[in-house]
């Protein structure tokens, strides 16, 4: 683990590359880390008077004592020598601005590791430390004055970085670190958010990735958990294995960002969409709970803040009339109008403080709309907000002729949240029943996994390997996978003819369902179901011979469609998909993702946190259901990827249930396929109670789709 405590606390640093103006990366550089800096800061430029504000040396070798940080603002041919000279001479650590070194990463590690370096970068806007006065950074977002306080924010994208440190200037939030890892050829995000879990001066943390080490990112979170310090991610979209294998459901389900969803979710990770809710959320990240009162200037925005709420699993409980008032007073609306409760600002400001006090809340937020003397109005309601011990958060909700209002309140040192909607956002994204409930616990890295800082996979000979040339697999080759792994098929029969169509209809029974054999290529148009007689039977398949080999398959007991799918994902590791199913799984998107291992409850839990399963927990639905077959078939798919190293992914669309239990009638496998070595997997059954009509039999030789 990279030791970071030399940035982060840097007693001296030298800039190369300085200048005095901020039209370069240098100049600004030197420009921020001079203002506030305690410790000792030395420019270094071989350009005659590039900076005649402090004494400047024209060679690194010239700084003496060795600077423990080096700051490289040059271009990019000159880094790699600027950061031998660095090493040899002592220093600790590096930040390089260079854009310009993509391809030169090997040889940045091989420096740092020779001389034990931290090396921030290259192609990053470096590390704003307001609480130390430790600014090494050139980010634009620095030409004014930054706030300090607790809150954190690491970055993949250094244009992120300034985008929300500036930002957090306008809010007057106490954004006190800021840092961007850019290529991360020595230091990723997932070292600094570890490195944030042992300091004092943190209390939430934002973090915004472009790639991420699993095991790395896992070791952080749960450091971070343990000092109760909350952690928000933005999410960062697809990831490279998540656009892989277009061919599986499990491929396109588990892109765009899903993946990363469920590792938060088992982390307790609050997971946003866009910068700015990541500044409202870590903004309201210490809050305690979910229970609320909300103030407005406006009936109509009281009625339009108690729909949010709802929405967003926000509890708005009444409190007692007058706050004071006899007990038998009646309780009072939330949200609460204040110009329908007081008439003048000062018993406005008395209620407002009078909430502040409740027990039985976690939070006010004061809404603050266009209205008549705001500017008089926000100047007493921050003595309020100043003696609420954090309670009390301000909502604006103004136009921009009150900008000027916004400007004074920031001035005096508060910060305020800039709408509504995005505070009851997070206020139930942060204490939500997704976040508090602990179900789905996707278990945690094999003891044969360990984390190497750097690599993004370090293998312990436990966990899957990202499958190479995977391909579709044959369908008599996923009939021979699913048998072996005990799962209960609906019987069908691949044929060559209308006569051999007809006879396999016969022997399988009607009513008969017939298609195109490979799903892939199948489509709305290659399935004619409800098929009951011979003459029906052969005309289908001389309609849909023509597209390929033609299956023909006993017809389905009406039912639920359910998708099962598992995935070897070479990020993430094993993914379970459990959600509804039919031709439209992806549309329908009512899917939840859990991570292997992953116990029988937790599956169960897993089912009943899709929206078809919390509509199964009804009495009546249970009735027509027995949505618990799903756990077992999900078991047995995980098992089967466990055990097959050249399986990548297996999708079981749709998956009936009835009654009497679940059947498979639709599976789609990739993989490497014929496999290299032919691994059998252990003896499997279904457990008792689960059994489904047409259970396919190992002797089958009958072909599922």
């Amino acid at each position: 683990m990279p030791h970071l405590e030399s940035l982060l606390q840097a007693g001296s640093v030298a800039v190369v590359g300085a200048r005095d103006d901020a039209s370069t990366y240098g100049g600004r550089a030197w420009t921020y880390l001079t203002r506030a800096f305690r410790g000792t800061a030395t420019a270094v430029n071989g350009r005659p008077g590039a900076v005649r504000s402090r004494p400047c040396v024209a060679t690194l070798a010239e700084v003496d004592p060795p600077p423990e940080v080096v700051v490289l603002a040059t271009p990019a041919d000159t880094v790699i020598g600027l950061l031998e000279q660095a090493g040899a001479m002592g220093t600790s650590a590096a930040v390089i601005f260079s854009r310009d070194l993509f391809g030169s990463e090997e040889q940045i590690r091989a420096v740092a590791g020779r001389f034990g370096m931290s090396v921030l970068g290259p192609n990053c806007l470096g590390l704003i430390n307001t609480n130390a006065g430790v600014i090494l950074s050139s980010s634009i977002s620095l030409e004014r004055p930054s706030r300090p306080g607790p809150l954190a924010f690491v970055s993949q994208s250094g244009a992120l970085m300034g985008l929300l440190h500036a930002r957090s200037i306008d809010l007057g939030l106490g954004m006190g670190l800021c840092v961007s890892t850019g290529s991360q050829a020595v230091l990723r995000a997932e070292d600094f958010l570890l490195e944030l879990a042992g300091r004092d001066d943190v209390g939430a943390v934002g973090v915004y990735l472009e790639s991420i080490d699993v095991p790395g990112f896992t070791a952080a979170a749960e450091a971070l958990a343990q000092r109760d310090i909350r952690l928000i991610a933005l999410r960062a979209g697809s990831t490279p294995a998540g656009s892989r294998a277009a061919t599986a459901h499990s491929g396109a389900l588990a892109g765009s960002g899903a993946a990363f969803a469920a590792l938060a979710r088992d982390l307790g990770v609050v997971v946003v969409d866009d910068p700015g809710e990541l500044l409202t959320t870590l903004a309201l990240a210490s809050t305690k709970g979910r229970r609320w009162h909300v103030t407005t200037s406006s009936g109509g925005m009281a009625a339009v803040a108690a729909d949010q709420a709802t929405a967003f699993g926000v509890e708005l409980p009444p409190v007692r009339a007058g706050l004071g008032a006899p007990p038998a007073a009646q309780a009072r609306l939330n949200p609460t109008d204040l110009d329908a409760e007081a008439a003048t600002t000062r018993q406005k400001l008395e209620l407002i403080a009078g909430l502040a006090g409740e027990p039985g809340l976690d939070g006010v937020l004061v809404v603050v709309s266009d209205m008549p003397f705001a500017s008089e109005f926000t100047a007493e309601l921050a003595q309020v907000v100043t003696g609420s011990g954090g309670r009390v958060f301000v909502v604006s909700e103004c136009s921009q002729q009150l900008a000027p209002v916004w400007h004074e309140w920031v001035a005096a040192g508060l910060a305020y949240l800039p709408g509504l909607a995005p505070a009851l956002r997070a206020i139930g994204r942060l204490h939500g029943r997704t976040s508090d409930q602990g179900w789905a616990q996707g278990g945690r890295w094999a003891p044969g996994q360990r984390w190497v800082p750097g690599e993004q996979w370090a293998t312990g000979g436990n966990e899957p390997a990202p499958a190479r040339g995977a391909q579709l697999i044959a369908p008599g080759e996923v009939e021979a996978l699913l048998t072996e792994a005990g799962l209960p098929v609906l019987p069908a029969r691949e044929v060559g003819s209308a006569q051999e169509a007809t006879s396999a209809a016969e022997s399988l029974g009607y009513p008969v369902v017939v298609k195109v054999s490979r799903a892939l290529h199948r489509g709305p148009r290659g399935v004619r179901l409800g098929l009951g007689d011979a003459s029906e039977v052969a005309a289908a398949f001389r309609e849909l011979a023509a597209e390929g080999p033609v299956l023909v398959q006993r017809q389905s007991p009406p039912g639920l469609e359910c998708y099962i799918g598992v995935r070897a994902d070479p990020v993430f590791g094993r993914l379970l998909l459990l959600g509804a199913g039919g031709p439209g799984v992806e549309e329908l998107a009512d899917i939840v993702i859990g991570r292997d291992p992953l116990e029988p409850g937790q599956i169960r839990r897993l089912v009943a946190s899709t929206q078809f399963g919390r509509w199964l927990t009804s009495p009546a639905s249970r009735a027509l259901f027995d949505i618990g077959s799903l756990v077992p078939i999900a078991a047995q798919a995980l098992r089967a990827l466990a055990e097959l190293p050249d399986l990548e992914s297996l999708d079981l669309n749709p998956v009936v249930v009835t009654q009497e239990g679940a059947i498979v009638v639709d599976a789609k496998a990739t993989g490497r396929w014929p496999r290299s070595a032919r691994p059998q997997l252990r003896p499997a059954t279904v457990p008792p109670g689960h059994s489904s009509p047409g259970h396919s039999s190992p002797g089958d030789k009958e072909v599922p789709a």
